[in-house]
């Protein structure tokens, strides 16, 4: 989905990547941009304060289109910030992974401990959010593939306005995914001989 949605990010443009799982999706997944991309992220005390507000100000700053990938308790967290969507001059497409809490706590050492970290990690929530889109005013589009976010992306990109994609997914399906994603990647590196 990250992939599909940057590649129809016009030349120019510039890519908000969120904290926690989806830097490291795009880190990890996302070819080499051919055309010249922004690339930014925010760092705050939780990795997620702020989020939405920042990628719309450098949305209106740079006067250019921008694409936000975010998780969903990152959007959660900074839901007011969609009201600064009426201020973007070029178009914005906001990717929303869901996958109905914090994916990345599956990767730390309190994921092994699921009784904890379930529910006080991951706070799942439950939430599809194309209600926050209507009550900003957003474009909104519920994306099941990788190919509806390509046609969705590419189609908000050419109208302009700001725009909500939401992907669902299931956290218990992506995490092996990306394991074994890594793992390939870790196989696939030719071993440095030691001196």
């Amino acid at each position: 989905a990250l992939a599909a949605a940057a590649a129809a990010l016009p030349a120019g443009g510039a890519m908000f990547l969120a904290s926690s799982m989806t830097i490291r999706y795009a880190d990890s997944c996302l070819p080499r941009h051919s055309r010249p991309v922004r690339v930014l992220a925010n760092r705050g005390a939780n990795g997620i304060d702020g989020l939405i507000s920042t990628a719309l100000g450098a949305a209106v700053a740079s006067d250019a289109p921008l694409l936000l990938a975010v998780g969903d308790l990152a959007f959660l967290h900074d839901l007011g910030g969609l009201y600064a969507a009426r201020h973007a001059r070029r178009p914005v497409v906001i990717l929303l992974l869901n996958d109905d809490g914090g994916g990345i706590f599956s990767y730390l050492a309190v994921g092994r401990h699921p009784d904890l970290a379930e529910p006080l990690c991951a706070a799942p929530h439950g939430l599809t959010f194309e209600e926050a889109a209507r009550l900003f005013g957003l474009g909104y589009s519920r994306c099941a593939a990788a190919a509806d976010v390509a046609r969705e992306a590419a189609a908000a990109f050419r109208l302009g306005g700001v725009h909500l994609l939401e992907v669902p997914s299931r956290r218990a399906d992506t995490e092996p995914r990306y394991r074994d994603l890594l793992a390939a990647m870790a196989a696939a590196c030719i071993p440095l001989e030691a001196p």
